[in-house]
């Protein structure tokens, strides 16, 4: 799994988003203890690549989905900047 992360990460650096995202996606997959590391990093790369829409969405929804998010004070204060 950690394969996946590295390779999304490299992709996003690279502002290759769809290729990021696809790799995101494949970690989330990899069982439930990356499926939130992965879409929070997922909202971070949307929002790092100008897509503010999106990872506002995304963040909502992490928040929504896990109240008791790890990222949830990340969240927030990413949210309030945007």
């Amino acid at each position: 799994p950690i394969l996946y992360y590295g390779l999304a990460t490299t992709y996003a650096a690279k502002g290759e988003v769809k290729k990021a995202m696809k790799n995101y996606d494949k970690l989330g997959k990899a069982g439930k203890k990356y499926a939130a590391f992965a879409e929070y990093h997922k909202a971070r790369m949307l929002d790092d690549a100008g897509k503010t829409a999106k990872a506002k969405k995304l963040y909502n929804d992490i928040l929504d989905n896990n109240k008791k998010s790890p990222y949830k004070s990340d969240i927030m204060r990413r949210l309030a900047l945007l």
